[in-house]
């Protein structure tokens, strides 16, 4: 009988702990969402913005952000704590964590390659979106991000574009997308966003950013 109790004592420690660990990785699912959709649609002031030209924002070339990033297509989603740091217009380092039911991804851009890292598993090409198409099941357009993510339009033909009174963008449709600028942020001295919705090619993304470092 003490045999049997222990083996039915050491399912259930078993079961409960893979019922905690099901149970936290839902809490920080859900925390993520609600980060996400939490903010309002209204452009949030911030301050005097007649100081800062959006054209101080094309020479920033390296940062570091973190926040939250939802995507999802026809197909499926997901959400993910977010920290990007770039150097330069080829080179930067985006670390997920928690998408697609795994602890950490790390998509690495460097000398023309793009390596994406999840746990020990590595794969290399050298077309980005290409490769988070085929690991993440979404397309996603870093290469234009480089640019959008700074509420400046990429390089090439602009389909449209609306700003408000002060010249920052509010609305930009560029290479099949349409990016919305929601909210802003101020980080040393320049208006930056806070918050950006991008849909087209049949994928719709939402990039909320807690912290600028410039």
């Amino acid at each position: 009988m003490n045999a049997v109790y222990r083996i039915v004592y050491k399912k259930t420690m078993d079961l409960h702990t893979m019922l905690l660990q099901q149970m936290k990785h839902c809490l920080k699912i859900i925390a993520l969402t609600t980060l996400l959709v939490s903010c309002t649609t209204t452009r949030s002031p911030v301050g005097n913005l007649n100081e800062v030209p959006p054209e101080n924002i094309q020479q920033i070339h390296a940062w570091e952000i973190t926040g939250a990033i939802a995507a999802r297509n026809q197909h499926q989603g997901w959400t993910a704590s977010l920290n990007w740091a770039q150097q330069g217009p080829d080179s930067y380092q985006i670390r997920l964590f928690g998408p697609l039911g795994s602890g950490s991804v790390l998509i690495n851009r460097k000398n023309g390659l793009t390596t994406y890292q999840d746990g020990k598993q590595q794969t290399s090409a050298r077309n980005a979106e290409e490769l988070l198409q085929q690991k993440t099941g979404i397309s996603l357009p870093v290469n234009n991000l480089y640019y959008w993510i700074r509420g400046i339009p990429a390089p090439g033909a602009v389909t449209l574009e609306k700003r408000d009174n002060l010249n920052h963008l509010q609305l930009l449709e560029q290479s099949g997308y349409k990016i919305e600028y929601i909210q802003s942020k101020q980080a040393n001295g320049m208006i930056l966003p806070k918050q950006l919705k991008l849909s087209g090619a049949d994928v719709q993304i939402k990039i909320v950013i807690k912290q600028w470092r410039i």
